[in-house]
Parts: structure tokens; C-alpha cells; sequence
């Protein structure tokens, strides 16, 4: 997690246009009245809360993504640019349970920034129907691609119901991320035998509202799980209870805070979710 600032920093327009740099790169955009607004949900006596909690959102441009799948690919053992050098046979798929998720826009930005758009590398990239018609075998390697890895349940749905039958004979398969939590990371391979590779793993304190995270008192981490409350009553501390201040250009995790992506008639996010 990125330290934030000391408590009582003031939110000037310097801070708040250093916000809008890094984030302003959000699908729905990001500008200086909209950060304004944001903070201004908070009691005056919790804007300096508001800001501490922009100061660590972990933003994920799409220079920043390119970046963790070039580095996860490249660390995977038996993969080669070249294919008389690879270890078996490689395919890549999106990791998805159906329409509107974000694993094919993933799937584009591992392609793209692996370098491998051209023709000569097009028999690589199937849909998840042609899995079983690729000819897979246990020497060969099954790249599965998405975001991030949260709970871990969004991934094995999609394995019980669609991914099971269609993986079983290939010899080694991955869930490539950018970033997934630790505790994802070992309920996935256990209840599914994927192996999850990701740039970034999330660890507890990672959560500014986890007992592990210190640069939040337990009062402020209270706080924020009331904040949460009124962003969304049923998941006031993200879904699974993750906590994240994790966001991606083209949306934010629903495993993240809700105050930064819930909708209500009560609050207003910074990063609206796309659903």
C-alpha cells in the first residue's frame, strides 16, 4: 500500500489536481469538481479521512497493466516468443463466466502488450468453445486472463460451470492477473488446481480498513466501514468484505471500498462501477 498523506495535509487545489492526474484516466473521467464533490460527502471533521484514502487508491492505467502482463508472461515457465523455443503447445483465453465482464478487454491489453498481434500468433488466442477443440495435452499450457482475483468465488464459478470439463486434460493452466489477494490466491488452487500468476499480490494490509493495515487508526477504519454503510448497506466494506482501493482505467473492482464506486440516492462515487 502507498502511504498517505499525514493527517491534516490540506486539500488544495495542488493535492486535488495531483489527483486528477493519476486518476483522470477512468472510463467515466475524473476532474477536478468531481474530486471536490466526492470529498464533500464527508463530515467536515472526515474530509482529511477522505483525502488519506486517495492518496493510497492503487490506479491501474492501461501503460501500468501492459506492464504486469508483460512481466506475469514472462515468468511463466516454458513460454518463448518464439514458438520452436516454447516448452508444449500455448493457448490464451479470457477468464469469464459470461457477457460484460472485463476479461476480453484483458485479453487485448495481454496481447497487445506481449506483443503478439500479428497473424503468426493468432492460432494462440481461442474462446473459451474452442478450448476443447485445440488440442491441449498434458505437455501443453492453458493461459487464462483477467483483472484481478478478489474472493476468489467469481473464479470458481466459472470453473464449476464452465471451465472444468473443458481444462481437465491440459497439463498445466493459469489464471494470469494483475493483481489478486493471498487469500484468493490458495482458495483458488485448492478448490480448482489453477494456479493463479498475477504482478501484484494483495496482502491484508493492503486494506486500509484491516486490522493488518497501519496507517489507519481503528476509529478511521470505523469510520469508513459507516461511510461504506451508506454507499452500500449490504457490502460496506466491498464485496467478500475485501476492502480494496484497488481501480482499474476501465472500471472499479466491486471488491473495493464502495464509498469510491457504490451508487445511491445517498452517495455519489469518484469511479462508478461498468457494469
Amino acid at each position: 500500500m502507498k502511504s498517505p498523506s499525514e493527517r491534516g495535509m490540506p486539500i488544495d487545489a495542488a493535492r486535488r489536481r495531483r489527483w486528477v492526474q493519476e486518476f483522470g484516466a477512468y472510463k467515466s473521467g475524473v476532474i477536478e469538481q468531481t474530486v471536490v464533490e466526492w470529498v464533500g460527502q464527508f463530515d467536515d471533521t472526515d474530509q482529511d479521512l477522505a483525502g488519506r484514502v486517495l492518496d493510497i487508491v492503487d490506479f491501474y492505467s492501461i501503460p501500468r497493466i501492459e506492464t504486469a502482463f508483460r512481466d506475469v508472461l514472462a515468468s511463466l515457465p516454458g513460454w518463448h516468443h518464439q514458438a520452436t523455443q516454447r516448452k508444449g503447445k500455448w493457448r490464451f483465453c479470457e477468464f469469464s463466466a459470461g457477457p460484460g465482464t472485463s476479461a476480453g478487454d484483458m485479453l487485448y491489453r495481454f496481447k497487445y502488450a506481449n506483443k503478439l498481434t500479428g497473424s503468426q500468433f493468432k492460432e494462440l488466442f481461442i474462446g473459451r468453445s474452442q478450448i476443447l477443440g485445440s488440442g491441449l495435452g498434458k505437455d501443453d499450457t492453458l493461459v487464462l486472463v483477467d483483472d484481478i482475483v478478489g474472493t476468489g468465488e467469481q473464479a470458481k464459478t466459472a470453473f464449476d460451470e464452465f471451465f472444468q470439463e473443458l481444462i481437465a486434460s491440459v497439463g498445466q493452466v493459469y489464471l494470469v492477473t494483475v493483481g489478486a489477494r493471498t487469500e484468493a490466491i490458495e482458495a483458488v488452487l485448492q478448490e480448482t488446481g489453477i494456479e493463479i500468476r498475477c504482478a501484484q499480490i494483495l496482502m491484508p494490509g493492503d486494506s486500509p480498513i484491516n486490522d493488518a493495515c497501519t496507517h489507519f487508526t481503528a476509529d478511521e477504519k470505523a469510520k469508513l466501514i459507516a461511510y461504506g454503510l451508506r454507499a452500500d448497506k449490504k457490502h460496506p466494506k466491498g464485496f467478500g468484505d475485501c476492502g480494496l482501493v484497488v481501480v482499474f482505467y476501465h472500471n472499479c473492482p466491486n471488491n473495493s471500498l464502495p464509498i469510491l464506486h457504490a451508487v445511491n440516492l445517498k452517495w455519489t462515487p469518484l469511479f462508478p462501477r461498468h457494469t
